[in-house]
């Protein structure tokens, strides 16, 4: 089979081929980067004085939305053990403080905008209709010493992405520890769209 060289992938439909690929100096291409849109939806110094929902991403009326890492680390006044927990509900967060929009921020300027939602809380009850997916405990520190923090990976080792179908499905993040103080938390989610 011929190889063929091509500056932009090449868009496949059921039953297509293609030759073989090629980078620019005829060897064969190989590259193991994805080429579905991926964004990250970022913040830091996330202020919570009680256990409940961190961020929660709302999926897409558009797009399916998949949830490939979630990472949480932070701070606090006096060290402590803090459970992270990541739950799929049918509900948004309710009794919410401070709402803020985290803008999902491309990681190729190629891609279009993204269409799920993200948004982070000093304060929220984790939604309705909600599954537990993961959990994982850290230490958290003063900022003068190191906190552990956790870090979920959805969709490696063959297995699927946390998947978010549609408008009515969330994913929360939320820390599930009752006593604590001087909260800062930095949380970090990557998703895919198509």
């Amino acid at each position: 089979m011929p190889i063929q060289y091509n500056s932009l992938a090449p868009t496949l439909i059921t039953g297509a081929t293609v030759p073989e690929q090629a980078d620019t100096t005829g060897s064969v291409y190989s590259n193991n980067e994805g080429r579905k849109a991926t964004y990250r939806s970022a913040t830091s110094g996330v202020v919570v004085t009680a256990n409940g929902v961190l961020m929660q991403i709302i999926g897409s009326a558009t797009k399916t939305v998949r949830i490939t890492r979630i990472a949480c680390n932070g701070i606090l006044t006096t060290a402590g053990m803090v459970l992270i927990q990541v739950n799929r509900t049918t509900a948004a967060a309710s009794s919410v403080s401070n709402a803020v929009a985290v803008t999902p921020r491309l990681l190729d300027t190629g891609n279009a905008a993204a269409t799920a939602v993200a948004t982070s809380y000093t304060a929220a009850t984790l939604g309705a209709g909600n599954t537990l997916l993961a959990s994982a405990r850290a230490l958290y520190s003063p900022a003068t010493a190191l906190s552990t923090g956790v870090e979920f990976l959805f969709g490696n080792r063959n297995g699927q992405s946390l998947v978010l179908r549609g408008v009515s499905e969330w994913a929360q993040i939320t820390v599930a520890t009752s006593s604590f103080t001087g909260a800062l938390f930095d949380i970090d989610v990557e998703f895919t769209e198509e």
